[in-house]
């Protein structure tokens, strides 16, 4: 793998939250997939609990996007449209819990998009491809 990973702690943000920005810019990845370049900028906002001890009270929200090039060629972007929340409690910590996504692909596939809900501990989302909706379990 060539190429940079920085995690930058940009302080207290307006809201009075510790925000954490995430810079990634790599190529010549060898995986199993075929990556051959991963870009991403990120900003984790430590919205609930960073005044306890406790990791399961814990919040964060999370905005940004990452882009994704095979080595066919393929390039696929995935943009935080609203952010996502992740929830360090027990049961909700897999999954986003709220938040939308939009990925998209120079190879003529349609956009998808992807609604994580409302804020309950669950691990479904409602994905949407040509106006067509329909609710998924997240692996």
């Amino acid at each position: 793998m060539k190429g940079t990973l920085s995690l930058e702690n940009t302080g207290v943000n307006g809201n009075g939250n510790m925000v954490i920005k995430y810079n990634v810019d790599c190529k010549d990845i060898s995986l199993i997939n075929g990556v051959t370049q991963v870009s991403a900028v990120e900003e984790f906002e430590w919205i609930e609990g960073s005044k306890t001890w406790l990791y399961t009270d814990d919040i964060f929200s999370i905005t940004g996007y990452n882009e994704i090039t095979t080595q066919a060629g393929v390039q696929s972007k995935v943009t935080i449209n609203d952010p996502l929340i992740l929830n360090s409690e027990p049961g909700c910590n897999q999954y986003f819990v709220k938040g939308t996504t939009i990925t998209h692909t120079n190879d003529n596939t349609p956009d998808k998009y992807l609604d994580y809900g409302d804020g309950t501990c669950d691990n479904l989302a409602v994905e949407t491809i040509n106006g067509q909706s329909k609710t998924i379990e997240l692996e």
